[in-house]
């Protein structure tokens, strides 16, 4: 959510201010169970630091840069105030204090985040062994975290176990792996997440993140929309793989010899796993709409109530 600047930026605004800024509801503040003035305590001490991690941010977004198969990268560092409202989110959902002055910088994963975003969802391996092989002794000891959909199919969810990471569905057709490195600074330990999704998981996460969630995530007309562009990005994502695919055919030497033939054999195989995926995907997508359709009909009226048209002759 875009936010105005407080008046005084070095200190935290005052806390009806900030909970009516960010759509935080007093009764969710007080779940969350945290006393206002350590809130100020973290936000103060944040702000006369923070800036000086944008060149560590910088240094990783450079970085992915050069990995095999990234199309773009970019990075930022944790605003204070989203800060302030990730730990009263995070708090209530715990309910209970989820940081501390104490604790902040370690508690907090992403105080600075970066992004790697590929074309293809084949090419991920080449992104993630070279994450691995880049940061072997910054990268944290847990599993990197892989969200998938309700619906991405097991060779998807399979190919992340694999590679060890620990899979994920989200409810909210959110799809995306996360890294997260340890880093020294300032004598002290701060945490970088690495994000890591297709042109078109990117293009649904940010469609979302500015739409909906967090801040209407719960407003129940926006979840089937919501839901129709996640389904449009895992279906287009399918079906650039067998384009893909479809291109490196045309490419193909004539089967003029056994290992040709192979080629094309094998080729042939992954051609038809793709489409029958996508395939899959774009029944799938049907599928939510047709469902979706009842809290869809009462929008279509909604907005033509709206508009002030006559739902007897549509005019």
């Amino acid at each position: 959510m875009p936010a105005s600047p407080p008046d005084n930026p070095q200190r935290l605004r005052p806390r009806d201010d900030f909970l009516g800024r960010y759509r935080i509801k007093r009764a969710e503040y007080n779940r969350a169970g945290l006393v206002w003035s350590d809130l100020e305590t973290i936000y103060a001490d944040y702000i006369s630091w923070y800036r000086r991690l944008q060149p560590v941010a910088d240094q990783i977004a450079a970085s992915l840069k050069f990995a095999p198969k990234v199309h773009a990268s970019s990075c930022r560092v944790k605003d204070p105030e989203h800060l302030i409202e990730k730990i009263i989110r995070d708090s209530f959902d715990q309910e209970g204090p989820s940081a501390t002055p104490a604790n902040y910088r370690l508690v907090i994963k992403d105080l600075v985040g970066a992004r790697a975003l590929h074309l293809f969802k084949e090419d991920w391996p080449d992104v993630h062994r070279y994450i691995k092989r880049t940061w072997p002794r910054l990268l944290v000891r847990r599993p990197p975290k892989a969200r998938v959909t309700v619906d991405d199919p097991d060779h998807i969810r399979k190919l992340y176990r694999s590679a060890r990471c620990q899979v994920i569905t989200d409810d909210r057709g959110y799809r995306s792996v996360h890294y997260t490195l340890r880093l020294p600074f300032d004598g002290r330990t701060v945490f970088a997440e690495i994000q890591v999704r297709t042109l078109f998981e990117e293009a649904y996460g940010e469609i979302n993140h500015t739409l909906v969630y967090p801040y209407k995530r719960n407003e129940q007309m926006l979840i089937p929309f919501s839901d129709a562009v996640s389904y449009s990005a895992g279906t287009a994502d399918a079906w650039a793989s067998v384009l893909s695919a479809f291109s490196r055919w045309v490419d193909l030497p004539a089967p003029n010899s056994p290992a040709a033939r192979e080629m094309r054999n094998k080729l042939a195989e992954e051609i038809q796993l793709k489409a029958a995926y996508a395939e899959k995907m774009a029944a799938a997508f049907r599928e939510k709409v047709r469902l979706n359709r009842q809290e869809v009909d009462p929008t279509r009226a909604i907005v033509r109530d709206m508009l002030g048209i006559d739902r007897r002759t549509g005019s």
